[in-house]
């Protein structure tokens, strides 16, 4: 097998170049040890890329031939001192009728073939076992058969009484954000509150984000006395305001369509549904339980669980329970383009695109 036969697949000009021998450089030669085949490049400029392309389909194809899986030999158990002793014979025998019939280099080259092939006609190989699919799990499972929602998602833009309820609700001290605008100026002016929900509503019409609503200016709270560490503060992210009563809405709708529908388990799930006092209710049915057993006690606590929640894992909850493609779209959009940096009073981290996690 010669360059020739590729350079004429190629182009004609080249391969007859090349047959004339009007490029003069050294021979090469690629060597097949086991089989002692060869593949000769002659006359042709090694630098040449025509003819290093050329190279590479015939190495590609010298190697494709001469793929073989190989089955895993059936080995008899170690205590079968007979049927090892007979395979250590034949191997023997084999290796020796060899002695003289071929150079150092192809036996090097073809010795473990040789015990290979001994093996599999002693013993045979192993049957391929076909793995079992892995379990789907019960949440999968939940997700092949939840039902469609009897109650549909709100899809309409923001009202005025939701944007009012949201500003209501929010704290009056609540820091502002990058562009220094709080909750307290449209507590104040609710004059100038009208301005930003026509702007609110255009936005979800045309399904835009803005960029401005995805820039966030993190701090650090400390969580304890005697600091000592960066895990001693907790990130605090601070948002343009605007965004943020966008953005409640669309929570506020979502708790309200997955509690109405059933899709949330209120028995188990306490934080974040509205009317019920998560931290309160736990608290009790804890103490209950510990006076019950009168043992000992283990807390369990995810570390940083808003910061490690993954954004296609909200994409594929979103999907799961039946919200509809403009929330979603609207939501990966927001992710998707989020970032932050952070502040101390001497240092300022540079921009930081927020691949993983939601900003508190």
């Amino acid at each position: 097998m010669v360059i020739d036969y590729y350079l004429k697949d190629i182009h004609p000009d080249k391969a007859s170049a090349c047959q004339d021998n009007t490029m003069s450089v050294p021979q090469y030669t690629l060597i097949d040890h086991s089989s002692r085949a060869s593949l000769f490049l002659w006359g042709c400029n090694i630098t040449d890329p025509l003819v290093i392309v050329s190279l590479g389909l015939i190495v590609l194809k010298w190697l494709v031939a001469r793929m073989v899986y190989k089955g895993v030999i059936s080995f008899p158990p170690a205590s079968s001192g007979k049927q090892c002793e007979d395979l250590d014979s034949k191997i023997v025998l084999k290796i020796d009728s060899l002695r003289e019939k071929s150079t150092l280099e192809h036996k090097l080259a073809t010795f473990g073939d040789i015990v290979y092939k001994t093996c599999l006609d002693t013993f045979g190989a192993k049957q391929h076992q076909t793995k079992c699919p892995p379990q789907r799990s019960r949440r999968q499972l939940e997700m092949d058969t939840l039902p469609a929602p009897r109650i549909k998602f709100d899809s309409k833009p923001p009202t005025l009484q939701e944007v009012i309820a949201v500003v209501n609700k929010a704290r009056a001290k609540s820091a502002p954000g990058p562009i220094g605008v709080p909750y307290l100026l449209y507590k104040k002016c609710p004059n100038v509150l009208m301005k930003p929900h026509k702007i609110l509503r255009s936005a979800w019409k045309n399904i835009k984000i803005s960029k401005e609503w995805m820039t966030a200016e993190g701090v650090y709270i400390p969580k304890q006395q005697d600091l000592k560490g960066i895990i001693q503060f907790r990130p605090i992210s601070l948002l343009i305001v605007e965004g943020k009563i966008f953005f409640s809405v669309m929570a506020s709708r979502l708790t309200k369509y997955l509690t109405e529908n059933g899709y949330i388990n209120t028995s188990v799930q306490k934080g974040g549904i509205p009317g019920v006092s998560g931290c309160l209710e736990h608290a009790t049915m804890i103490w209950e339980a510990i006076q019950r057993v009168k043992s000992d006690v283990v807390w369990l606590d995810l570390a940083n669980a808003y910061g490690s929640v993954s954004h296609e894992m909200i994409q594929l909850a979103l999907r799961m329970y039946h919200v509809p493609e403009v929330i979603q779209v609207m939501l990966d959009d927001y992710f998707s383009g989020f970032h932050m940096r952070s502040s101390t009073n001497s240092y300022t981290t540079n921009w930081i695109n927020l691949g993983l996690g939601i900003a508190m």
